[in-house]
């Protein structure tokens, strides 16, 4: 497990030397303010985190809380990555979203400092089997534009990764969901399912 001064970044480097994250140029530079800024964040108690691996319904479920605490459910046009605290400097957060608001990461909570644990959180949890294929999908659009061997990937080919990889993006999704489901009764964690999300949301048509 990561020590809170190793924090993973999981990114991919481009011919210029900038990086790309999730189709988002940084330089090497932002990363580094990125990683600082987590390890040096102090928590504002009005916020929420809100954790969920890759492709498990995070977008969704930022929206409905951001709602929510602005008591309003108009669309929220503020770009979503800066509360995205992996990827956006923490630090900058404030000019875009101040307290109260919703911080976001794929992170699992033990990889991240002491600082973050026992917040008012929301985890959000995917079906394995979707979670998958949103990935795919997701992964392939996204590396394809930087490694050719990936336009002709095959599910069956991604799903031995997705299974067994440690080394992927956030690490196994069933050790993330492993460790987070350890944390269900924390007082502080609300855990909802992707799936009982997408049955409101149908209901209410």
């Amino acid at each position: 497990m990561a020590a809170t001064n190793e924090i993973p970044c999981h990114y991919f480097t481009n011919d210029d030397g900038s990086v790309k994250v999730r189709a988002i140029a940084f330089d090497p530079k932002t990363l580094e303010e990125v990683k600082k800024d987590i390890e040096e964040y102090k928590w504002v108690e009005k916020d929420f985190l809100l954790a969920s691996f890759p492709k498990n319904g995070t977008h969704f479920m930022w929206e409905i809380m951001t709602m929510l605490l602005r008591g309003s459910a108009e669309y929220i046009k503020d770009p979503k990555v800066a509360c995205m605290m992996d990827m956006f400097p923490l630090k900058k957060t404030d000019a875009v979203f101040p307290s109260p608001r919703v911080l976001n990461t794929h992170y699992r909570l033990d990889v991240l400092p002491k600082e973050f644990r026992g917040r008012k959180t929301v985890l959000v949890v995917r079906n394995p089997k979707d979670t998958s294929v949103s990935a795919y999908h997701h992964e392939k659009n996204i590396h394809s534009v930087l490694k050719k061997d990936y336009q002709e990937l095959t599910f069956s080919q991604y799903l031995k990764s997705f299974m067994e990889d440690k080394a992927r993006f956030y690490g196994r999704y069933f050790d993330y969901v492993e460790y987070m489901w350890s944390l269900k009764d924390d007082p502080n964690m609300l855990v909802i399912f992707y799936e009982d999300l997408i049955m409101v949301k149908m209901l209410s048509y």
